[in-house]
């Protein structure tokens, strides 16, 4: 089915063919297509509603997996409160597949349900999977208390920190960053020692955004750290956190010609940025 027989078959009398072509518009997950499917959900006839409410619901679960980064915070809530509003039947089918042997259905329903306004029902699969022994769970399940703020939760998360996965411990740190507290300040400094490049860099990030700008240290240190992981973090977190400073900058610019594909394109990224 092309773009010209979609485009004639949603303009169709027969609401059989629209409600078939919204389903296949579903099959695509496409985010471009997504006003489309939303234009149908109030349609008079009640096969094309549905079908124009599962498409939606497709591309929308398809989108918040894939594009779960690019979203950002703010599109990935306005996403999952679609969900929420035309179909929350969805919450029920991602508990099951929460419960699902195969590790990446359910590691793709704790993303979702993550986003979804809280029920009871949700807050007792997260934190159930927050002690799971299996690690990407784990890690899934501790990002996805990071989209809600919530006291008891915000416990959790702090002893998420001591997890002994550098996952688990560098989304800990995300999901503090987005609750804001600086009452976590003092947790977050005991990881700038941290042995996994991610978690300290994401430390010094929630760090620099809670106030406490003296950072250049820290960051010079990892961009001399003899492990190749840790001085590509250094360099993002110099992009990401805008440090402009005559010293950081020399030490970056070693880096400009370096092989390792990491560390080139983070000091490009960095470079673009700081205009340098």
């Amino acid at each position: 089915m092309d773009a010209l027989d979609i485009e004639l078959n949603l303009q169709s009398s027969n609401n059989e063919i629209i409600a078939e072509t919204l389903a296949f518009i579903g099959l695509r997950n496409d985010m471009r297509d997504l006003s489309v499917t939303i234009g149908f959900i109030r349609h008079e006839d009640s096969l094309v509603k549905r079908a124009a409410i599962n498409a939606t619901v497709a591309i929308i679960r398809h989108s918040l997996v894939e594009n779960y980064n690019t979203l950002g915070p703010e599109g990935r809530k306005k996403l999952a409160e679609i969900i929420d509003l035309i179909h929350p039947e969805t919450v029920l089918e991602l508990l099951r597949e929460a419960h699902s042997n195969n590790e990446q259905i359910r590691i793709h329903s704790l993303m979702i349900l993550g986003l979804l306004r809280r029920r009871e029902s949700i807050r007792t699969v997260i934190e159930k999977d927050l002690k799971s022994n299996n690690v990407r769970v784990r890690a899934t399940a501790t990002q996805a208390i990071g989209n809600h703020r919530d006291a008891g939760e915000h416990l959790m998360l702090l002893k998420q920190l001591n997890d002994s996965d550098c996952r688990v411990r560098a989304n800990a740190v995300e999901a503090l960053e987005q609750y804001g507290d600086q009452k976590v300040v003092f947790s977050l400094k005991r990881l700038l020692n941290d042995g996994n490049s991610r978690v300290r860099a994401n430390a010094l990030k929630a760090l620099y955004h809670f106030g406490f700008e003296s950072i250049e240290n820290d960051i010079i240190t990892m961009l001399t750290d003899r492990s190749l992981n840790m001085v590509a973090s250094g360099l993002w977190l110099v992009g990401v956190l805008g440090i402009n400073s005559e010293t950081v900058f020399e030490h970056c610019k070693a880096y400009q010609y370096h092989p390792d594909p990491m560390i080139k394109r983070n000091y490009e990224r960095a470079r673009e940025i700081m205009c340098w």
